[in-house]
């Protein structure tokens, strides 16, 4: 997955992290470049995966490899760091997102079967 995620990553690569600097204030266009991405990003997975890959910036928790819960995604300002880490976390979150919904899928089915 993290290799669709590199190969559809919007052109231009992803932009700098959130870094707040008293004596400039707040950069309301490096802000809007993070969120700009985001956006792109959704539509690139979608076009790859389909609509259900719309959900990945949900703010799922998902587990890592030892059991513990993680948030991959919290939106652009907050999730955006390196770029590797960044693609590392979109992908996470993707991930988190399909095994989110194939649980409900499998939890719909189980409760069906029940009525």
């Amino acid at each position: 997955m993290l290799d669709v995620v590199r190969a559809a990553a919007p052109a231009g690569g992803v932009p700098a992290p959130f870094r707040y600097d008293s004596t400039r204030g707040f950069d309301h266009v490096a802000d809007q470049a993070r969120w700009d991405w985001q956006r792109a990003m959704t539509v690139a997975l979608v076009e790859h995966y389909g609509v259900w890959a719309c959900g990945w910036l949900a703010e799922m928790a998902g587990l890592t490899a030892d059991g513990a819960m993680v948030l991959r995604w919290s939106g652009a300002r907050d999730s955006i760091t390196t770029p590797e880490e960044t693609l590392d976390a979109v992908a996470g979150a993707l991930l988190d997102w399909r095994i989110f919904l194939e649980d409900l899928a499998l939890n719909s089915r189980e409760q069906r079967a029940h009525i």
